[in-house]
């Protein structure tokens, strides 16, 4: 690899694993809610859980002394997914555009005998994300025969280790006496142990003072079903947020739930379907908004929404899914769509190939306007080549940050300018180009 994008990629000791390696076949659902929390200087791991609603919460788990010795409000911390290598072994650090970040987190509970922090993150999650809620145990005595932990040692990418051996029983923890594939060090604080039916059942703790790679070297976890009680508060317990309605013993791993169907609609039925595996009985309902775009009915029951577009009429849309359950809150799954013949051509938020007929015609291609933007990902600054510009149109620049404030405007009258990046913080940012009105959007990955 010819540039490091992170400084903890490779620093993990020798006897780690991949998860992309043969050890992480058929943990993909777990493996997919492990994030990295980067938290100042010092960085540990946690893993997005599912709770009895599965109403899309998004709860991260991780180890309490991770806020506690940092001094760090999560409010500051950066929660990074999909930070993992595509191959097993020599090692690649994956490009930042498949990174999936998120920025702050508010803390819910915690408690320092098992050493956990439950904490939300400050924004919903975006299905396209295609992130996994991990499942727990909560029992005294869980089927934990093989025991795994998923996580970022040192800072690294995503790593699984296992053990053969059923964990020790202590008051507060297990312990995993010595590790048979990986190990665990620095940076994997607050990352699940699970069991062998693939649920939490403990957070990492600490270690026990040897060497990453030592053949004894063992780590403490803190027991899962002592934090559910806790210290017998909702701000020192775990079933407050994650068994509030009906206080199950066991909770599984599940997708986000998605939605599949074209972009596009036109005049001709099309059959939108909900993928959900949710391991929650839901009531299932749907709408589209503006409903006078459709012909078709605007709302209706079930995982498949019959749709097509009126005639008249066109402009974006949204198919919303509702799923209910008694004592839990709504869960909304949502899918921008675009219906109808277009009054313009400068819809560039919006598929390329988009209805022009009654009949079903399409026109591919209509956009003339793009952009080239390089380098990315960027340091100082990036420079920006527009292609189809009409000469003395103005373009407006903005930089979006992931939580959707504009951090940076500027006006051009020229197809080829730079926009300097040098004070923004790391992280992945959205440019939105305007040329008098025509939109285009572009993912920029600051270093």
């Amino acid at each position: 690899m010819d540039e490091i994008y992170d400084s903890d990629f490779g620093t993990s000791a020798s006897c780690n694993v991949n998860v992309a390696c043969e050890q992480g076949i058929e943990w993909d659902c777990q493996i997919s809610s492990v994030c990295k929390i980067i938290i100042g200087e010092s960085s540990c791991s946690g893993s997005l859980i599912n709770n009895d609603c599965c109403d899309l919460t998004p709860y991260i788990l991780t180890a309490n002394h991770c806020f506690t010795i940092s001094g760090v409000d999560p409010i500051d911390w950066n929660f990074r997914f999909n930070y993992e290598s595509p191959v097993c072994d020599p090692s690649e650090e994956p490009n930042p555009l498949q990174w999936v970040p998120y920025f702050g987190a508010t803390i819910d509970a915690r408690w320092g005998d098992t050493d956990f922090l439950l904490v939300e993150l400050n924004d919903a999650l975006n299905q396209e994300d295609n992130l996994s809620f991990s499942g727990w145990d909560r029992t005294t005595t869980p089927n934990h025969g093989v025991v795994t932990c998923i996580h970022h040692p040192a800072g690294d990418v995503k790593k699984i280790s296992i053990d053969n051996t059923p964990p020790a029983t202590q008051a507060f923890d297990w312990f995993v006496d010595d590790w048979d594939i990986g190990t665990t060090e620095g940076g994997s604080s607050g990352a699940s142990l699970f069991g062998i039916n693939q649920r939490i059942m403990g957070i990492d703790s600490r270690g026990d003072g040897l060497e990453p790679c030592d053949p004894d070297k063992g780590t403490f976890f803190g027991r899962f079903d002592v934090s559910w009680g806790g210290n017998g508060t909702p701000n020192s317990r775990l079933i407050d947020w994650l068994g509030a309605s009906t206080n199950p013993n066991t909770m599984d791993c599940m997708q986000h739930p998605f939605i599949e169907g074209p972009e596009v609609l036109c005049t001709d039925p099309e059959t939108y379907t909900l993928i959900n595996n949710m391991p929650c009985v839901k009531t299932v309902t749907w709408r589209v908004e503006p409903a006078n775009l459709f012909a078709s009915p605007g709302s209706g029951n079930g995982v498949t929404a019959p749709l097509w577009g009126n005639n008249t009429s066109s402009g974006p849309a949204t198919l919303i899914y509702t799923l209910s359950a008694e004592g839990c809150n709504d869960a909304e799954v949502e899918y921008d769509l675009f219906v109808g013949r277009p009054c313009t051509f400068e819809l560039h938020s919006f598929p390329t190939e988009i209805c022009v007929g009654e009949q079903g015609e399409t026109l591919s291609g209509a956009a003339k306007f793009k952009a080239d933007v390089f380098p990315n990902p960027a340091n100082e600054f990036i420079e920006v080549i527009c292609s189809g510009y009409i000469p003395g149109t103005r373009i407006a620049a903005s930089l979006i940050s992931t939580d959707g404030k504009v951090v940076k405007t500027i006006e051009e009258y020229s197809h080829n300018f730079k926009v300097d990046m040098a004070d923004l913080l790391s992280g992945l940012y959205v440019l939105q180009l305007n040329a008098d009105g025509v939109i285009y959007h572009e993912k920029i990955v600051k270093l």
